[in-house]
C-alpha cells in the first residue's frame, strides 16, 4: 500500500469511534446529574466570571463559602464554547471529542510500546458496556483519564517533561490526581521485582533492603521529580489554594477512599460492582488476558526459552506493572463502581502485553502446529464466538444510548424552574429532596438557592443531625413536613418530584397550609404559611 494511502486511511477508525459515539449520544438527556452542574459552571465562567471563589447556590455543602473547583481545567475547556452554542450542547459535544481522544491515546501508546494487532484491542474495549458508559458521561473523568494515560507512557519512556505537565494538568482536571502517584510507586515495584531495577545499587541481593542510600538515591530519581513538581505545581499554582488542601482531602480520601455508603446514601457509582457482573461485562478483555495467559504458559512448557531480548524484557516489567494497577484497580471496583474506568483499559493493556511476548516468543508458530488436525473446528468456533460477540455488544449499545440519553432528559424541571425563578425572592432556598436534583435545578435556574449537590458526603460532613432530618422530612416519615422544613430550613417553598415523592406529597396534601403552586408532569411546587 502506497504512503499517500495509508496517510488517508489512517484516521478512519477515528472516524469510526466518533460516528459511533455520536450515535450514543445522540438525544436530549444526560446520563449523570452532574453533567448539568459542569454546563452551568462552564457557563458563568465563560458568560460571567472565570473564576469562582463562592458557590452559593448549594446551601448545606460544607465548601460554599472556600469553594474550590477542583475540574477547573474541564471547565476551562467548555466555558469559551457557552458564549456561543447551548451548554448542554457543548458539554455532550466536548464528551464525544475527549472520548475519542482517549482511544487515539490508547491506540499511540500500544504503537509505541510495540504491540500488534491494536484494532483488536480497541474493538474489545469499546465494546465494553461500563467503560463506555464512564467514558461518556459528560464529565471531567475521560480528561483525567486521558492525563493519566499520557503520564504512564512518560513514565515507561522516561519523558520527564511529558510527565511533569500530565501531572500538573491532572491536579488541575480532577481529584483523583493522587492516581498518578500509585502508578510511580507500582512501577518502582514492577522494577524491583523483574530486577529492572532503577537503582541497582542499592539492595544486592536483597530486594527487600532499605537504607538509608536507598531512600536517599530514590528521591533523585527524575521520575518522582517530575510527579512531585507537577503535583506540587498543581496545588499551590491554583486559583483555590491553599483551600484545596482541605477539599482534596474529602473528595478524594472522606468520599473516594473511606466513602460513606454504610452511614449515608451515597451515589450509585460508590457502591460496589458486583463481582459477577464485573466478570460478565468486561468478559472480552478477561478472554484476551485467558487466551494470552494460556499461549503464554502453552509455550513455557513446550519449548526451552532463552533469556528474553531488551526489548521483550522491557515489555515484560509494563506487563508486570500493568498487572499490578489492575489488581489494584480491581480491588477497588469492588468497593466502588467507579473505578472500573481504570480496571478496563489497564486490565487490557497488561492482556495486550502478554499476548504480545508470547507471540514475539513464537506462540503462535507452536500453536499453528498443534491446532493443525482440528484447524477447520477452531476456526468455525473462533467465528460463532465472533458472531456472538458482535450481536451481544450490538444489543448493549442500544441499552448504552438509552441511559447516556434518556434518563435525565434536558428539560427535566425546567418548567418547575422558571416558576420559582419568576415568583420568589431573589436567592430564595428551595426544599428539595434528592441531592441528585440540585445539579439540574442550578442549571435552569441560578436565582434560587438549593439544598446540597454533587454528594450528600458534603451536606453530612457539614451538619450531620442537620442531614438525618432532611432525610426523615424527605422520606415523608415526619408529621406536618411543611412546618418542620420551614423550622429547619428557613423556606416556605417545596419542591416535589414525581412519582419518588409519593410518600412526602400525600403528607403535603393533608397539610393546611402547604398549597401547592405549580404542577407538572415530574414536579410540584408547594409553599408553606406560616
Amino acid at each position: 500500500m502506497c504512503t499517500p494511502f495509508k496517510k488517508i486511511t489512517t484516521p478512519l477508525p477515528y472516524l469510526a469511534i466518533a460516528g459511533y459515539f455520536i450515535y450514543l449520544q445522540w438525544g436530549a438527556g444526560f446520563a449523570d446529574p452532574d453533567s448539568f452542574y459542569h454546563a452551568g459552571v462552564s457557563t458563568i465562567m465563560g458568560q460571567k466570571q472565570i473564576i469562582l471563589k463562592q458557590f452559593a447556590w448549594f446551601t448545606f455543602n460544607n465548601f460554599n463559602g472556600q469553594f474550590v473547583d477542583h475540574q477547573f481545567l474541564y471547565h476551562l475547556l467548555l466555558a469559551p464554547f457557552t458564549l456561543f452554542i447551548s451548554p448542554l450542547v457543548v458539554t455532550k459535544t466536548i464528551a464525544v471529542i475527549l472520548a475519542v481522544l482517549f482511544f487515539v491515546v490508547f491506540d499511540f501508546i500500544l504503537k509505541r510500546t510495540g504491540i500488534r494487532n491494536r484494532l483488536i484491542y480497541i474493538f474489545i474495549l469499546l465494546t465494553t458496556s461500563p467503560f463506555i458508559v464512564r467514558l461518556n458521561l459528560a464529565k471531567a473523568g475521560s480528561l483525567a483519564l486521558i492525563l493519566l494515560l499520557l503520564g504512564t507512557y512518560g513514565l515507561w519512556h522516561k519523558k520527564y517533561t511529558l510527565l511533569f505537565f500530565t501531572t500538573f494538568l491532572y491536579v488541575w482536571t480532577h481529584a483523583g490526581w493522587m492516581s498518578m502517584g500509585v502508578v510511580y510507586f507500582t512501577w518502582i515495584l514492577a522494577r524491583i521485582l523483574t530486577k529492572d531495577n532503577p537503582l541497582p545499587s542499592i539492595y544486592g541481593n536483597n530486594i527487600f533492603g532499605m537504607s538509608t542510600k536507598y531512600i536517599r538515591t530514590l528521591f533523585i530519581d527524575r521520575a518522582l521529580w517530575a510527579i512531585g513538581g507537577g503535583v506540587l505545581f498543581g496545588i499551590v499554582f491554583n486559583p483555590y489554594f491553599p483551600n484545596n488542601l482541605k477539599f482534596y482531602w474529602q473528595q478524594a480520601v472522606q468520599i473516594g477512599l473511606v466513602n460513606y455508603q454504610s452511614v449515608i446514601n451515597v451515589g450509585n457509582e460508590w457502591y460496589p460492582f458486583p463481582i459477577a457482573k464485573l466478570f460478565t461485562e468486561l468478559i472480552g478483555i478477561w478472554i484476551v488476558f485467558a487466551v494470552a495467559l494460556a499461549a503464554f504458559i502453552f509455550l513455557c512448557l513446550c519449548t526451552q526459552q532463552n533469556e528474553l531480548r531488551p526489548r521483550t524484557r522491557a515489555l515484560a516489567v509494563k506487563l508486570l506493572h500493568s498487572t499490578i494497577l489492575a489488581g489494584l484497580w480491581f480491588t477497588l471496583t469492588l468497593k466502588s463502581a467507579r473505578y472500573v474506568e481504570y480496571l478496563a483499559p489497564t486490565a487490557l493493556i497488561a492482556g495486550a502485553f502478554l499476548m504480545e511476548i508470547s507471540l514475539r516468543l513464537g506462540a503462535w508458530t507452536y500453536l499453528k502446529k498443534y491446532a493443525q488436525p482440528h484447524r477447520a473446528l477452531y476456526r468455525m468456533l473462533a467465528f460463532a464466538l465472533l458472531i456472538f460477540y458482535i450481536g451481544w455488544s450490538a444489543y448493549e449499545s442500544q441499552a448504552i444510548r438509552v441511559f447516556l440519553t434518556q434518563t435525565l432528559p434536558w428539560t427535566r424541571f425546567e418548567k418547575s424552574s422558571a416558576y420559582l425563578a419568576a415568583h420568589t425572592p431573589d436567592t430564595t432556598l428551595v426544599f428539595h429532596t434528592n441531592w441528585s436534583d440540585a445539579p439540574l435545578l442550578f442549571f435552569h435556574n441560578t436565582h434560587n438557592r438549593y439544598m446540597a449537590g454533587l454528594d450528600p458526603t458534603f451536606f453530612y460532613l457539614a451538619n450531620p443531625e442537620l442531614f438525618r432530618r432532611y432525610i426523615d422530612i424527605a422520606q415523608g416519615s415526619v408529621h406536618k413536613p411543611a412546618e418542620a422544613i420551614f423550622n429547619a430550613f428557613n423556606t416556605p417553598y417545596i419542591l416535589i418530584t414525581l412519582p419518588q415523592d409519593g410518600n412526602l406529597n400525600y403528607q403535603l396534601k393533608k397539610e393546611p397550609r402547604a398549597q401547592a403552586l405549580f404542577h407538572d408532569d415530574n414536579s410540584i411546587v408547594y409553599r408553606y404559611t406560616p
